[in-house]
């Protein structure tokens, strides 16, 4: 939810229990400004109560930013472009000239004369200034209400108490957030707006600076003005905030009040009865819930609003579905293929989209997977029985993203492939998610080539600049794809031109811009900047921890790396604790690729910190299972630290090391694991694993006497160093960036170009 909330917002299945799923915009649909105060003159902006004056833009301040301008015109020598007086002496000598104009309403309206003389052409018609500038938006906008005040006399008064309390006081008070009122203040309109939206914005992000108490102090402040719907929205998300059930539900009826008296169209009403039944079922109130959804579909049917009337439809079954309406239900009614044919045909289909919608919240919400996968069995048995095609495709899209999140890629590449393959009528927000998965399931297997094969097939779909977000998904996904390429073959330049494009498509997306900022994060690590990196991810970090339902896939992901930099500054103790945390919350969600790299970095900060034997036991736990995830990068990681393991034990402990190989062959034992380390590598072309695995083979030559072998492989070191070096200066050509647009938009090949 961004801003005020629009009737195009996404559906409720994607949203509960976020209560405002759809809701029409801010009054009329109209542009910030338009209002029912943008009539012309102070009496239709409006006078508060306690004396307030409300003005569309002047204040007191803004005018003594003006009349300084005025004075600067005036002292302008036009020949040399160069001002007679410096800036200080012209401020003190601007002092007295706004007190002479605060000493009586004729000299406030001889001030305004002067004003707008010089901000006029000669022939008095035209503004000196370019309207579209900022500066020439501030000059119109001032100008407009000091010919509003002209014509309003006791207005101007009002103003002109104010401008005598702003010289007083010596600061605007149109700024403070009161707490008190003064007893003449005049304030901005569009400075109310530009508050609220802010404060908007903040509550949806949750990153609101200020407690529910003191942001709703400063609410009822506004809400005393015209701005009232904006204050009563922002109301509603603060109390949302604080679970504050009444005062959401009063701010929410007086919101959507005000804009059906603004608005005078049916629309209204059918939206705000669903933002109305969404907030009971938020707070557990179900029979209102469903109360409220009866009386709204037949208004969302007169309308002819289908997205409306689905949306309602879906939250009527799911809050039939959950008697309890707990996020967390874990006890649902499998539909069996033998109690299939017990749904009627009608009801069908949404009986499947509903398994589906409950599976894909139970697969957010860190439930059980036996529950994610009845869901998803009951879907299948309805499509099957019932010859659903219309949903098969979304069933298998969502298994595709199940099994990416629970580990097994294999799974997830299968059940994407054959969504793309089988499925013709996929919907704009669908089809490059199958592609996108696929294309990641090549490229995790270093199939590069594929990858781009695949994208490409999304780009000829669903062209750039005119398919909407659907383009920006399969394009973040190519830049991501090629960021994690560039940075295993350590092409660091290359890796930020990606980066730098990447964040050009994430503006407005909170996960896309937390990719974008851990990329940057893993840029500053390889250029030797671990204090930068550090700060970012710790952001981050933050960042995903906050709000009702945190990002914990980020979260562990942040975690394991900030234990991955305090390993490289040899404080493996803290890098321990930061991988048991993430075994936690790896296991708690079902996060299982995460939960396998967190217990390997577990061991690795074991072995350092001489914790052999609860090193070899986590080692000996996952090394069995972790090919299962099919991820090369991850099964050669566990191998190089296996090994790392082995040689350690050679070392300290000779009694353990037997255990593994009585014969005592250090080579028999742990050269299999560099081995496959090595060839993992040598598929991903990732030079840093390579030079790693390389440096343990001088180790393990060196400890069994083969000193030839150990020089030979220091040259292979050597080499791979100096590849590395030269890769990391190597320049990004000048049309680098230039480039990547015509693969995206244009002819070019994806394959020709980055390979």
């Amino acid at each position: 939810m961004q801003g005020f909330p629009s009737p195009a917002a996404e559906p409720v299945s994607q949203q509960l229990p976020t209560p405002s799923a759809a809701a029409p915009p801010w009054g009329s649909g109209k542009a910030s400004g338009e209002g029912p105060w943008s009539q012309g003159g102070v009496h239709a902006h409006g006078s508060g109560g306690g004396g307030t004056l409300w003005l569309l833009s002047l204040t007191p301040h803004k005018l003594a930013v003006l009349a300084l301008f005025e004075k600067y015109l005036i002292d302008l020598d036009q020949e040399s472009g160069r001002v007679k007086y410096p800036v200080t002496a012209l401020l003190l000598e601007q002092i007295g000239s706004l007190n002479d104009a605060a000493a009586s309403l004729e000299g406030l309206f001889q001030f305004f004369s002067e004003i707008e003389a010089v901000t006029m052409r000669e022939d008095e018609l035209t503004s000196r200034f370019n309207p579209a500038t900022p500066f020439g938006t501030y000059i119109k906008l001032t100008m407009n209400d000091l010919n509003d005040l002209k014509r309003d006399p006791p207005s101007a008064f009002v103003f002109l108490q104010a401008m005598r309390e702003y010289l007083r006081d010596g600061q605007p008070v149109e700024e403070e957030i009161v707490s008190r009122k003064p007893s003449n203040s005049v304030r901005s309109l569009l400075d109310s707006e530009r508050a609220l939206d802010a404060e908007v914005k903040a509550l949806a992000d949750n990153t609101s600076d200020l407690s529910p108490e003191d942001l709703q102090r400063r609410i009822e402040h506004l809400r005393r003005t015209p701005v009232d719907p904006r204050a009563d929205w922002t109301s509603y998300l603060n109390c949302l905030r604080a679970n504050d059930y009444q005062g959401s539900l009063q701010s929410l009826q007086r919101y959507f009040m005000h804009s059906t008296k603004d608005d005078g169209q049916n629309w209204v009403h059918h939206y705000g009865l669903l933002n109305t039944a969404c907030l009971y079922a938020r707070f557990n109130h179900r029979e209102l819930a469903l109360e409220t959804i009866d009386r709204a579909i037949p208004l969302a049917q007169g309308m002819n609003d289908t997205p409306c009337l689905t949306i309602l439809r879906n939250l009527k079954h799911r809050l039939k579905r959950m008697p309890n309406n707990r996020v967390h239900e874990k006890r649902f009614e499998l539909t069996t293929a033998a109690t299939a044919d017990q749904v009627s045909a009608e009801d069908a289909p949404q009986r499947s989209v509903d398994d589906l919608n409950i599976a894909r919240q139970n697969l957010e919400t860190a439930c059980d997977p036996m529950s994610v996968f009845i869901c998803l069995t009951s879907s299948l048995n309805l499509n099957i029985h019932h010859s659903i095609e219309e949903v098969s495709g979304t069933e298998r899209l969502l298994r595709a993203d199940v099994w990416k999140q629970y580990g097994n890629s294999t799974l997830a590449a299968l059940y994407a492939d054959l969504y793309i393959t089988y499925d013709r009528d996929h919907s704009a927000d669908d089809k490059p998610l199958g592609l996108c998965l696929l294309a990641q399931h090549h490229a995790t297997q270093g199939n590069h080539k594929m990858a781009l094969d695949v994208l490409e097939t999304a780009k000829r779909l669903y062209p750039p600049f005119v398919s909407g977000t659907a383009s920006d998904k399969w394009m973040a996904t190519l830049l991501d794809i090629m960021f994690q390429r560039a940075l295993r073959r350590n092409e660091l330049r290359h890796a930020e031109l990606y980066t730098s494009q990447y964040a050009a498509i994430a503006e407005g997306n909170a996960d896309m811009s937390s990719a974008v900022a851990l990329q940057g994060a893993l840029l500053a690590r390889r250029w030797g900047r671990p204090d930068e990196a550090f700060r970012s991810i710790s952001e981050i970090s933050d960042s995903a921890a906050r709000g009702s339902l945190p990002d914990t896939r980020m979260l562990v992901e942040c975690n394991l790396q900030l234990a991955d930099l305090h390993l490289e500054a040899n404080d493996a103790a803290s890098a321990l604790r930061l991988a048991l945390s993430s075994i936690t919350l790896s296991s708690q969600h079902s996060l299982r690729p995460h939960h396998e790299r967190a217990l390997i970095t577990a061991a690795s900060c074991m072995t350092t910190l001489g914790l052999r034997d609860q090193a070899r036991r986590t080692l000996d736990a996952v090394m069995p299972r972790i090919h299962s995830i099919a991820d090369p990068s991850l099964s050669a990681e566990a191998a190089l630290v296996d090994a790392t393991s082995i040689l350690d034990l050679h070392a300290h402990d000779p009694p353990r090391f037997r255990t593994l190989r009585p014969d005592g062959d250090l080579k028999a034992v742990v050269m299999p694991s560099i081995e496959d380390a090595a060839a993992e590598f040598e598929r991903l072309e990732d030079l840093s694993g390579l030079e790693r695995t390389a440096t343990l083979r001088v180790i393990v030559c060196l400890r069994c006497g083969d000193v030839e072998a150990a020089e030979e492989m220091v040259k292979e070191v050597e080499r791979l160093e100096e590849v590395m070096m030269r890769r990391r200066n190597e320049p990004v050509l000048k049309d680098g960036a230039r480039r990547i647009v015509d693969v995206t938009k244009g002819a070019l090949k994806m394959a020709d170009v980055f390979l």
